[in-house]
């Protein structure tokens, strides 16, 4: 009840006109005996334990019923006509101290409302001017991610495109200690001394941004999770209904200035994701958990998912020079891919296809274990 009393202290002190008077509450719940009253002095409503000597309204119920009449779920008529609330005084004193919007919060300084770029990307598509790509790798300049990202800037920049290369093994990135000063005290700055601040003004300046990481057990690696649970600093606390969830609001702004109402705001910039995974397995199904992430995580950023590449034997195509005529179909689709993204905000079906080229089994099994079995043989871990 002292919790609920502060939600509705602080709607009465909003009040225009504040009446006077006593509610006492006599409620119960499992078993556990609640008598305490409100007491509105015309400036305050004050908390106080017990009975109440004189009282405006008296109200008698279980705790929970009390709870829905508070929150409009339960009608005072019907409540009373099933026995479930029970009034002596004046009724209608409940209206005169507690309002009927009990959790009105003015959003209009941070609303985020969905706009059509979001619902519908490529038919609001504009040639992105700078690219953001991630590669997530913790092996850095020796992993295989590497390799397929240095195609992927090549292929970008043919379009005329400017792209930062940026390898989050080179950065310092604490985990996120959920503290959330950043929302309460800080005003969306971290209270951990890193490198993430400054990996996030390279993000707001990028128009595209692409997640390019090798799977680790069926997930994204450590670092590429620190990378995203930070980013919950560039939200504010408050909630707000999305495309399909409800989310929060983006404080990222961009230099236009424009005024809603008495509030000056900024246009938040529009951006896309782009997800680009390999893995050592030969089978699409080991990226069954990354795919309904990243739908989730592009809905929270307010950022369409418009392109996944998802390559299964990735090391497996670029360590045996027997699949060198796959590897180089599939880096040709990728390029297509690259190229359509920017033209179109999308990659069209017949590139898709090609860039699904399936992996016999039978030949991973036994290329992929040889190759293995050399490294382990000669103790070489520079592969």
């Amino acid at each position: 009840m002292k919790i609920m009393h502060q939600y509705i202290s602080d709607a009465y002190k909003e009040l225009p006109t504040k009446e006077k008077g006593i509610i006492q509450f006599c409620l119960s719940e499992d078993n556990e005996i609640i008598n305490c009253y409100f007491r509105a002095n015309g400036e305050d409503l004050l908390f106080n334990e017990g009975i109440s000597t004189t009282y405006n309204v008296r109200l008698e119920s279980s705790f929970s019923d009390w709870l829905a009449l508070a929150e409009n779920r339960l009608n005072p008529v019907l409540g009373v006509l099933f026995r479930r609330l029970k009034f002596k005084g004046d009724v209608s004193y409940f209206k005169k101290i507690i309002p009927k919007e009990l959790y009105k919060v003015d959003m209009t300084p941070y609303s985020d409302k969905v706009i059509e770029f979001e619902k519908r990307p490529t038919r609001n598509w504009v040639k992105p001017k700078k690219v953001l790509l991630i590669d997530s790798s913790p092996r850095g300049t020796k992993g295989y991610t590497k390799l397929y990202c240095d195609n992927i800037k090549t292929y970008f920049e043919e379009k005329d495109v400017e792209v930062r290369h940026l390898m989050l093994s080179q950065y310092k990135i604490e985990h996120c200690l959920g503290c959330l000063q950043c929302w309460i005290k800080k005003g969306g700055e971290c209270i951990l001394k890193d490198d993430i601040k400054e990996l996030y003004k390279l993000y707001e300046e990028c128009d595209l941004i692409i997640y390019a990481f090798p799977l680790y057990a069926y997930g994204v690696p450590g670092m590429l999770k620190d990378f995203i649970d930070r980013g919950v600093m560039r939200q504010y606390q408050y909630f707000e209904k999305g495309l399909n969830e409800i989310r929060h609001p983006r404080r990222e702004k961009s230099n236009k200035a424009f005024v809603v109402f008495s509030h000056p705001r900024r246009e938040k910039s529009n951006k896309a994701f782009v997800v680009f995974s390999i893995c050592g397995f030969p089978s699409f199904s080991q990226f069954d958990a990354v795919k309904p992430f990243f739908k989730l995580y592009s809905h929270s950023s307010h950022a369409p998912l418009i392109a996944e590449i998802y390559r299964p034997g990735g090391i497996f195509l670029l360590q045996n020079p027997f699949n060198y005529v796959k590897l180089k179909r599939f880096l040709g689709a990728l390029r297509n891919a690259t190229h359509e993204i920017i033209d179109y905000g999308r990659i069209k079906s017949i590139t898709k296809r090609k860039l699904n080229v399936s992996i016999d089994e039978n030949s991973f099994l036994e290329s992929t274990n040889k190759y293995w079995d050399n490294l382990y043989k000669n103790k070489n871990v520079n592969y």
